[in-house]
């Protein structure tokens, strides 16, 4: 049985033409643009973590500007709110086919979320409101796509983009690891992958700073490594 994978995300994980969000555009950040070298789907972190992993990516839904959690704020140019955040089933279910039997139906789900949950005003942002969020999340892709799928919950790298609080950013990616061993423990296969220790700056950044082709590598490598040996 092939491989079959599917990608909850922000502006990260986005790829013009890949990028199957049913909420639809404006984006906030999208490849390819100015700015950044990843010219090539080929090149996103989750293509090449997908190809190490000898998989095929059944669906990608990422929203740029998109939190995990609803903080009952409304913003459209950021993505905030309600329909875009990632705890929604709207938007779990365009991550593939309920049925087993589907071909469309994901044996893996990479969740790539919490950078924008850092980045929103300090005023709104709450570590609960992020971890139940993050956890509710989890539930409902288990319980659409069954108990044996496998998520790869993925913490927010360093970066200039989550050192707005350093004890927020470690916090939350505390959090999702607290997530993860609670569904762990229960016997469900969902595993950590730790991007806290990986500062991505210089040439891993892009004017948007988001991850440039080698900071996409790291990212990848990392993903792909927990999968196969965690």
């Amino acid at each position: 049985m092939s491989l079959k994978v599917s990608v909850l995300g922000d502006s990260i994980s986005e790829y013009e033409g890949y990028s199957n969000n049913i909420i639809g555009p404006p984006y906030t950040h999208q490849y390819p643009q100015s700015g950044t070298d990843v010219d090539s789907v080929t090149e996103t972190w989750w293509w090449e973590a997908i190809r190490q992993m000898g998989g095929q990516i059944v669906s990608n839904d990422s929203i740029g500007g998109s939190c995990v959690a609803d903080y009952g704020i409304e913003d459209d140019n950021h993505h905030t709110g309600k329909k875009w955040c990632m705890n929604n089933q709207t938007r779990i279910n365009d991550l593939g086919d309920s049925s087993t039997s589907s071909s469309n139906h994901p044996n893996v789900i990479m969740f790539f979320g919490g950078t924008n949950d850092l980045c929103i005003d300090s005023s709104h942002y709450k570590l609960d409101t992020f971890v139940n969020s993050y956890s509710n999340a989890v539930r409902m892709m288990f319980e659409r796509y069954s108990n044996s799928i496998t998520i790869l919950c993925i913490t927010p790298f360093d970066s200039i983009l989550t050192t707005n609080s350093t004890t927020n950013f470690h916090q939350l990616c505390s959090g999702i690891a607290t997530v993860v061993n609670h569904y762990r423990t229960y016997g469900y296969d969902c595993k950590l992958v730790s991007l806290e220790d990986i500062k991505l700056q210089g040439s891993d950044i892009d004017s948007h700073l988001h991850p440039s082709v080698s900071g996409m590598r790291k990212i990848a490598d990392r993903v792909a490594y927990v999968y196969k040996n965690s």
